[in-house]
């Protein structure tokens, strides 16, 4: 590609906007308006996006007029690959005509792509308005939609196609047909398409940019130099100059009307190039955009229209500030004032800790009545719906316990009393736990573990058939009253660090005394 850049050499000053989804600002200069202050991200890269203002009204939409030259030199030369593809076939005909890929061609291939980037941009729909104007000898403001609307979004639609495109399909050398017919003869006036393009940015408010893309050279008449003076320091007005027969040569007319502006004029000697070069340009008077953020600098990318973006590393939850330093290309700077933004992440809470025993890592005794018996104290989590906490680090409370017995056989009494905590995990406890009993189907006495009153209580329960069986019912009342006496005496001591998650884990402890009690009584018995 081949492009020379002409751009007045002072930049005009202008005011910084970064911005929309994810910042919330200080209260700064009127120049910084923040877009949005609602967006949060989640944890990971962050993408920001902003805005290089020209004007004060950043809330404002930005408004961009298209010019567009339809003279009767558009139609030469032809055969170009004006959709960038790497082969010049029929869709390289944008305007459906009986040339394929002439200048014309390759005017509206650029007008639609750099239309399509925009339409893309978050929020297009409310903050970026599109107009289109052809010329000629003449001018005309072309409608964009049926109802003769010529203010449109980039991505509005017509009966399910875009109406830029819609609109640009229909150009040809001297005119357009839709959606409303426009004719005019083959010349070429900028004055008289600068005059239109500026009518409609005089009725809006916002950034206003003007794209302007001729194959041609026409003079400007003492009246255009008084209206680019007087749009000066509100509209930015970037000139394309296309083909050999134009030129961005100091003393040329598209020069001079970029340059007015601060802007640049661009020569696209091969029209090929037109789309790529319009929809890549950057203000000429902004040399760059840098987001300072935790002490390290970060490039941002700029569009044709001053919008920014850039990407942040891994954010960790919570609020976060950035500033954004732009570069002007007189060698002046500007930095905007802080702005925030949040990632979502776990709230800053920090509840009491609790305990985690997983159901492989707690303490277990276990009974059998064919086999030395054992006493088994399975922790079981019967969570309530409320209350629970959420925090990190933490764990989780299993607070009830099953025993079981057996009156026959010798003891035995096995433990693997281990609990994990795991860094970042929820804790869900609830201060009521059902009670939870389990009995083999051979079992004489069920003890179990209750919580009454706000404390664990250790009962036994039987119903005798024989002498035996009583003889084992008065075994568990006795071991019960042990484990409740020691019990009492565990959680007495506990609660003077009011921790509810030492006296959980302490029935466990109780459970394992019942146990071996039980077991140490009924040896006394036999």
């Amino acid at each position: 590609m081949t492009l020379k850049k002409t751009f007045a050499a002072g930049a005009l000053a202008c005011s910084l906007a970064l911005a929309p989804a994810a910042l919330a600002a200080d209260s700064c200069t009127s120049g910084i308006v923040q877009q949005d202050a609602n967006q949060e991200f989640n944890p990971g890269s962050v993408h920001l996006h902003g805005k290089v203002s020209v004007s004060n009204q950043s809330t404002a939409p930005t408004n961009v007029v298209f010019v567009m030259d339809l003279s009767g030199s558009t139609g030469f030369p032809n055969n170009m690959d004006c959709n960038g593809d790497g082969t010049v076939d029929d869709k390289d005909n944008f305007n459906k005509d009986n040339t394929r890929g002439d200048v014309l061609d390759c005017e509206v291939a650029a007008v639609q792509k750099l239309n399509a980037q925009l339409a893309a941009l978050p929020g297009s729909d409310q903050n970026i308005r599109v107009s289109v104007v052809v010329f000629g000898s003449d001018a005309k403001v072309t409608a964009l939609d049926p109802n003769g609307a010529t203010w449109v979004a980039p991505g509005h639609s017509v009966n399910g196609q875009n109406a830029v495109n819609f609109v640009t399909h229909s150009t040809e050398a001297g005119g357009v047909s839709e959606y409303q017919e426009a004719k005019f003869s083959y010349g070429t006036d900028f004055d008289k398409a600068l005059n239109a393009a500026y009518g409609q940015l005089d009725q809006v408010q916002g950034d206003k940019y003007i794209f302007f893309l001729s194959d041609g050279q026409a003079p400007l008449y003492s009246w255009t130099k008084d209206l680019l003076k007087k749009h000066t320091s509100d509209v930015k007005l970037r000139t394309f100059a296309v083909g050999k027969g134009s030129s961005c040569d100091g003393t040329s007319p598209l020069s001079k009307m970029a340059q007015s502006s601060g802007e640049s004029c661009t020569h696209i000697i091969d029209p090929a190039n037109l789309s790529a070069a319009v929809s890549s340009s950057s203000s000429a008077y902004i040399k760059s955009v840098t987001v300072k953020y935790q002490g390290k600098d970060y490039p941002a990318t700029i569009d044709a229209i001053g919008n920014i973006s850039v990407d942040l590393p891994e954010t960790t939850p919570g609020a976060h500030t950035a500033k954004v330093v732009v570069q002007y290309s007189d060698g002046t700077s500007e930095t905007s004032c802080d702005w925030t933004f949040r990632v979502k992440g776990a709230p800053a809470v920090t509840p009491s800790p609790s305990i985690s025993a997983s159901p492989s890592a707690t303490p277990s005794v276990s009974a059998s009545p064919t086999a030395s018996p054992s006493a088994s104290a399975t922790p079981s989590m019967k969570p309530s719906a409320s209350p629970s906490a959420s925090a990190s680090p933490s764990a989780t409370a299993t607070p009830s316990a099953t025993v079981t017995a057996s009156p026959s056989a010798s003891p035995s009494v096995s433990a693997t009393p281990s609990a994990t905590a795991t860094p970042s995990a929820t804790a869900s406890a609830s201060p009521s736990v059902a009670p939870v009993a389990s009995e083999s189907p051979s079992s004489d006495v069920n003890v179990r573990v209750e919580i009454e009153d706000g404390k664990f209580v250790v009962k036994a329960e039987s119903k005798p058939k024989s002498e035996a069986q009583a003889k084992a019912q008065q075994d568990a009342q006795e071991t019960a009253q042990v484990a409740k006496e020691s019990q009492k005496a565990t959680a007495k001591k506990l609660a003077s660090t009011g921790s509810q998650a030492g006296i959980i884990a302490a029935a466990g402890a109780a459970a394992l005394v019942a146990g071996a009690l039980l077991v140490a009584a009924r040896r006394k018995r036999s």
